[in-house]
């Protein structure tokens, strides 16, 4: 079997509740909601918490390769650490997604930031600066979103072919 790799940096200059302390959670081992104000929603969702086994659930040609959906790996729902989704307008609002590579919160609306990520495979993507929050960038591995890509969508821009990742640590 091949492994192949994508390596994300993440920007570090994110406050308290942020995308960067979510990510690194569900890519680790950290995987817990905490101070969501329901504890049933806690207790019921914590084993969901991760990205090991997940899906890439979205490839758009020449723009961007999805995922993150722990709900139902088909991009229509969202999870956080800190609820179903968090809001977090400072690091929303100064976001620039201006190169190929970057990682961003995929968002159905600016305050609705949850588990599903993208990546930007265009050069640039204006339309998106204030809307999501851009996060880190891929270091290594971009041959293999390149890959992604190319592969063979459905109507909805789902891979035929599942594709997971997997992690064993966020350091």
């Amino acid at each position: 079997m091949r492994i192949v790799l994508i390596v994300f940096s993440f920007f570090f200059f994110f406050k308290q509740k942020t995308a960067y302390e979510m990510l690194r959670s569900l890519v680790g081992s950290e995987m817990c909601i905490r101070d969501s104000g329901n504890p049933m929603f806690e207790d019921q969702l914590n084993a969901q918490l991760h990205y090991p086994g997940s899906m890439i659930h979205r490839v758009h040609k020449g723009y961007l390769v999805q995922g993150g959906d722990l709900v139902s790996s088909q991009g229509v729902d969202q999870l956080s650490v800190f609820g179903p989704t968090f809001n977090s307008p400072e690091e929303t609002e100064t976001s620039t997604f201006n190169e190929r590579g970057l990682v961003g919160t995929a968002v159905s609306a600016p305050h609705l930031n949850g588990s599903q990520f993208f990546i930007l495979t265009a050069n640039k993507a204006s339309h998106l600066d204030g809307t999501c929050i851009c996060f880190g960038k891929v270091v290594q591995g971009m041959d293999v979103v390149e890959a992604v890509e190319k592969l063979q969508v459905d109507t909805l821009g789902a891979p035929y072919h599942c594709l997971l990742y997997k992690s064993d640590a966020a350091d």
